[in-house]
């Protein structure tokens, strides 16, 4: 019985070109990877059927449309995954598979959002997650969401260098100041996670922003249909 599982999520900015995607699966088996969630492949229906030539294991994809989008889960074949649900979005923006993995019932999700309108896409995707048949599954979640921690320290390189709110903010503070806020930072680092909310997920140790996310696909639902009943 296998005691860990390696899952490695990755956004392979495309993989039609043979010798990319055969360099990437050679990769991922040299870093002995169990379960890999791919996003943006760049395969069509057809052409996704080429990660089974060279991955030795159980593929379960999204087609995208040949030029982007399209994610795929790829199980090693040391994993015992017996398959009993399999949702795809026809846009190639996830696919979900449900199942027994090593004897354990599971669901596995792959996200690729777009760039645009992910509220509307995760109010969505998460009505899907809320779904019966996913309720008593544990769910591991893997993807690309295209989301930033904070919109404006995060911000492209290739944005208007005119506009000087497309920069990042500089310290010109004096070194006496920095060592003290340093100092300052590091006893408050032993208490801070009692003093703030944990809605606050960034920048504080031992957090994660996948926390939020997940309890956002725990809100929606109930708040949509809260709604409704108004």
């Amino acid at each position: 019985m296998v005691k860990f599982i390696k899952v490695i999520s990755w956004n392979v900015n495309g993989i039609s070109n043979k010798v990319k995607r055969y360099k990437i699966l050679t990769h991922l088996k040299s870093l002995s990877c169990d379960v890999a969630m791919l996003q943006e492949t760049h395969l069509n229906e057809s052409e996704s059927l080429k990660l089974k030539q060279k991955w030795v294991g159980q593929v379960f994809s999204a087609p995208g449309n040949g030029a982007s989008k399209g994610a795929s889960i790829l199980i090693s074949k040391k994993l015992q995954f017996t398959s009993s649900d399999m949702t795809i979005d026809k846009d190639g923006r996830y696919v979900i598979i449900s199942g027994l993995l090593e004897h354990k019932k599971v669901t596995l999700a792959n996200i690729y959002a777009p760039n645009s309108g992910q509220i509307k896409f995760l109010s969505n995707l998460a009505i899907v997650l809320a779904q019966n048949k996913y309720k008593n599954n544990p769910i591991l979640i893997g993807g690309d969401f295209n989301l930033v921690n904070d919109a404006i320290f995060d911000r492209s390189k290739r944005k208007d260098q005119k506009q000087m709110g497309n920069y990042r903010p500089l310290s010109l503070l004096n070194n006496d100041y920095k060592i003290f806020a340093k100092a300052l930072a590091g006893r408050l680092g032993k208490a801070i996670s009692s003093l703030v909310h944990l809605d606050q997920a960034g920048f504080i140790a031992g957090r994660n922003a996948s926390q939020n996310m997940r309890r956002l696909f725990h809100v929606f639902p109930r708040l949509l249909l809260s709604t409704n009943q108004r």
